[in-house]
């Protein structure tokens, strides 16, 4: 097995690895999107636009938050959480709610030592996760499948891997 075959069997039985995130053999693909690390999102000013993807760790809906989901992405550096208003939410409402693996762009929002990514779009790259139980070359080069269309539902039994 490669090494992300081997993750992908440790997300399946546990939930978890030890070995490597999965966000991790990703990262070169995501970096020609336009997407950081979470880990720079503290770094960046307030207003500044940006672009994080990470495993979707938890969507939220408190019903005091008028409508608003906050979603948390977690990537091999650390987390992003993001702050989807209702006409992003509906634009974007399949990819929401179905992705395991995200894109987000929006703006850095920084108040009191908190940063936020206000979302103006979000989409799932579910496929490119599924290509890491496919990969065959050790250093994750094979898992260059590009993620579903847009609007492609996907049915998953696991957390991150189906």
């Amino acid at each position: 097995m490669s090494q992300g075959q081997h993750v992908v069997a440790d997300y399946r039985t546990t939930g978890l690895s030890l070995k490597r995130h999965p966000v991790a053999f990703l990262r070169e693909r995501l970096a020609r999107r336009g997407a950081r690390p979470a880990a720079e999102l503290a770094k960046m000013h307030d207003g500044a636009r940006v672009a994080v993807a990470g495993l979707v760790l938890v969507r939220q809906r408190p019903g005091t938050a008028r409508e608003v989901v906050f979603v948390t992405l977690e990537d091999e550096t650390g987390i992003a959480n993001l702050v989807v208003f209702p006409t992003v939410q509906k634009r974007c409402r399949r990819d929401l709610l179905t992705a395991r693996l995200m894109i987000c762009r929006g703006k850095v929002q920084t108040e009191d030592g908190v940063t936020h990514v206000i979302a103006e779009q979000v989409q799932a790259l579910n496929g490119w996760l599924d290509a890491l139980q496919t990969e065959r070359a050790p250093d994750g080069a094979a898992a260059a499948a590009e993620p579903r269309a847009v609007g492609e539902p996907y049915v998953g039994r696991g957390r991150f891997f189906n």
